[in-house]
């Protein structure tokens, strides 16, 4: 049986594979929202980790933000995901907001 998760950027329910091929993790957007916003950007999410029940992985905090490739290079001291996404601490989202409002 499928799982049903939902898309952290848009909020549609959005389906996986039975070998979960489509969605590998909670945090993945679905392909509407990864073609119109992950072609030229990187999506941030805020999670902490489950130190209780770690197998389950980062727990997302329902922050997100979605920077543009230069301003992610600008404000991040990394390279670009792979994917595309990358996990950050909560709190962060609200401090780039702040230093993009400059």
């Amino acid at each position: 049986m499928s799982k049903a998760r939902v898309c952290v950027i848009c909020g549609v329910k959005k389906i996986g594979s039975p070998r979960g091929r489509h969605y590998a993790d909670k945090y993945e957007p679905c392909p509407k929202c990864r073609r119109k916003y992950l072609t030229k950007g990187v999506l941030l999410v805020e999670a902490v980790e489950d130190l209780t029940h770690p197998k389950n992985g980062p727990q997302l905090t329902g922050g997100v933000l979605v920077l543009r490739d230069e301003a992610f290079k600008q404000l991040i001291d990394m390279p670009i995901p792979e994917r595309r996404i990358a996990l950050i601490e909560p709190g962060l989202i609200q401090v780039i907001a702040e230093e993009l409002g400059k």
